[in-house]
């Protein structure tokens, strides 16, 4: 009697155990935006009944079912068989999505240098990190953020290809325009402190610059050619111009012009 009933728990347990190993495949694993997906049952066990949960919230009792997942994400999948032998895979599906390969660029006015900054957009939410890979002039980076400089003013090529591990991919081959652009001081304090007391615009100590200077009425309060614009804030005749928001006009005297930049500044003292 002590051995049946010994043999009867071992059929128990046996039937109550989970599924050992994985007992199902899928016809793809991975995909990008979303995927639709056939699976089977691989185990050897005779199937009165079967219960496929797909880890977005859906279910099936088919025996085969064809399932289609409409999201990004990693999708935990799992099988129950029998009403009691249970097998379940983590990450099983995964799905990412495909990023937008689109940058904007601009000069960061490092004076004479030609660096330019690229910044790729915004991308959506996915749940799998994106990698960037950037490429100027057969030089590459694979940061978010590149910073290349060139040698001097013109049309350039730059791709970027953003792409994460399950192939999710977008390319994108720009045309850019790198200008010989100037920092212009926004704000000067010619006050004899010191400290701020000259507009000077420091170019590449090669060019020569035309610059005029107009007050908020468009009277025209300075002018000169130089490489390297200086100001004390006075006019031609040796008076010194009010408190005030001026305007100006740059360009290179180069041919072609290399610079033509205008804008405002505040001076006060």
């Amino acid at each position: 009697m002590k051995n049946l009933l010994f043999i009867l728990s071992l059929l128990v347990l046996s039937i109550q155990l989970p599924l050992s190993g994985q007992t199902f495949s899928a016809s793809s694993q991975k995909g990008c935006d979303k995927l639709t997906v056939k699976f089977n049952y691989t185990g050897s066990i005779t199937v009165t009944n079967y219960k496929w949960t797909f880890g977005d919230g859906e279910e099936s009792t088919e025996e085969s079912p064809q399932h289609e997942y409409l999201n990004p994400g990693n999708y935990l999948v799992s099988l129950k068989i029998n009403d009691t032998d249970s097998s379940g895979i983590e990450e099983f599906i995964k799905i990412g999505r495909t990023p937008k390969a689109e940058f904007n660029y601009h000069d960061t006015l490092e004076v004479g240098t030609f660096k330019i900054a690229f910044n790729p957009v915004k991308q959506q939410s996915s749940p799998f990190l994106y990698i960037y890979s950037w490429e100027v002039e057969g030089n590459t980076g694979n940061t978010p953020s590149f910073y290349y400089q060139f040698d001097s003013a013109g049309i350039y090529t730059t791709q970027l290809i953003i792409s994460d591990v399950l192939g999710c991919a977008d390319t994108i081959v720009k045309s850019i325009e790198v200008l010989n652009k100037l920092a212009i001081p926004n704000v000067f304090t010619p006050n004899d402190d010191g400290l701020n007391d000259l507009f000077i615009i420091q170019g590449d100590n090669q060019t020569t610059y035309s610059i005029q200077i107009f007050s908020r009425s468009g009277i025209k309060v300075f002018e000169t050619d130089a490489k390297v614009i200086v100001w004390d804030g006075r006019t031609f005749s040796g008076d010194t111009v009010r408190d005030g928001i001026y305007y100006y006009v740059i360009e290179s005297l180069d041919s072609p012009v290399l610079v033509k930049q205008s804008g405002f500044f505040y001076l006060y003292r």
